[in-house]
């Protein structure tokens, strides 16, 4: 983790020097649709996929250009999973937001970019009890993988779609639930400013 921190600000320290004198990144924003699917166990036997197909993300980040075709993005993200793991009378497991930081190395052909996607999750789960109020709320990290392919509308304007997968264990107090990991996919609407 702190690994992957200390590349991201080298990186991006380098080509902020480097951009002193070229313009050779843009800043970009995009709000997508998100759907978060799961993957568990009841316990311990029973594996199921528990999912919410529809949500929101917020992704802001910079993209550097490298060369002509070559491109490196580091990304700052939310997402607001929202995802329902197990119920079990009054008792719900949730994972339900993610923060996250991604360095995405790409290339960009024509109107078309895409990007191998790595990154770290601040994840945050909780258990309630819906009819005492309790809840036990648990914040950890999860490492990720995954690709995107922008469509490039304009200059400015760009159409996203993506994909992550991170392998994350997390074991539910109320119900006998355990999460092992989650996916998320996004389609998306981006606008880049120089």
């Amino acid at each position: 983790m702190r690994l992957l921190f200390t590349l991201c600000i080298l990186i991006s320290s380098n080509f902020n020097a480097k951009s002193q004198t070229e313009s050779s990144h843009n800043f970009y924003v995009n709000l997508s649709a998100i759907s978060t699917i799961g993957n568990a166990t009841e316990g311990g036997h029973i594996s199921y996929s528990p999912n919410n197909l529809l949500d929101v993300g917020v992704y802001c980040g910079n993209d550097f250009r490298v060369s002509e075709k070559l491109r490196l993005s580091l990304e700052f993200y939310y997402l607001n999973n929202r995802l329902v793991i197990a119920e079990v009378g009054d008792e719900r497991f949730e994972l339900h937001q993610n923060l996250g930081l991604s360095l995405k190395p790409g290339v960009r052909f024509g109107d078309f970019s895409s990007y191998l996607i790595v990154g770290i999750n601040a994840v945050y789960l909780f258990d309630k009890n819906e009819a005492t109020g309790h809840q036990i709320d648990r914040f950890d990290d999860s490492i990720f993988l995954g690709l995107e392919q922008n469509y490039h509308i304009t200059e400015d304007l760009k159409f996203t779609l993506g994909y992550i997968f991170s392998k994350f264990q997390s074991i539910s107090f109320y119900t006998p639930t355990a999460l092992h990991s989650f996916q998320v996919f996004k389609l998306g609407l981006g606008y880049n400013f120089d």
